[in-house]
């Protein structure tokens, strides 16, 4: 059986109960995590060295049809 058949996707409409638009979402998402992980999170371009990660991640995981449909030793 693949892993990400055991999982059920769900959506924040259905979590929520409501639509929630991208303005709301921008708004609400950082506070979730500034809270949950007890840190202040401040607006900032990434440094080139992020730059390259991002990219990196993006090319050769993120983008990898095992990734999204199988996710195997990820």
């Amino acid at each position: 059986e693949k892993l990400i058949t055991r999982f059920k996707a769900t959506s924040l409409e259905e979590i929520l109960k409501k639509k929630i638009n991208f303005s709301e979402l921008s708004e609400i998402l950082p506070r979730g995590f500034e809270e949950e992980f007890g840190v202040k999170l401040t607006e900032g371009k990434l440094t080139e060295q992020e730059e390259k990660i991002s990219k990196n991640l993006l090319e050769n995981k993120y983008s990898t049809h095992e990734w999204n449909y199988e996710r195997k030793n990820n």
